[in-house]
């Protein structure tokens, strides 16, 4: 049977509570950085599109780069957040 493919991310829980982040907040960054994420609209006369903003094909299509995601804090900047992937 073919889908797509899955990756199981395990969240640092108490890295990312360091910066003030808790896993739901790293979820948010993975999800918009691989699948996309709503960023505006745009209106073309009384048509409605969504803006869609998602991470280059060669920053989330390799499992290495995807474990360097990193999360907007307050400073310093935020380490990497996953222990594994």
């Amino acid at each position: 049977m073919l889908g797509s493919p899955n990756l199981n991310i395990k969240v640092d829980r108490e890295k990312a509570a360091r910066y003030g982040l808790n896993s739901g907040d790293v979820n948010s960054v993975i999800q918009a950085a691989m699948g996309g994420a709503v960023a505006s609209e745009v209106l073309e006369g009384d048509r409605q599109f969504d803006l869609v903003v998602r991470y280059t094909p060669e920053y989330r299509d390799s499992i290495d780069r995807i474990a360097t995601l990193k999360s907007r804090t307050p400073p310093p900047a935020a380490p990497p957040l996953l222990t594994s992937l």
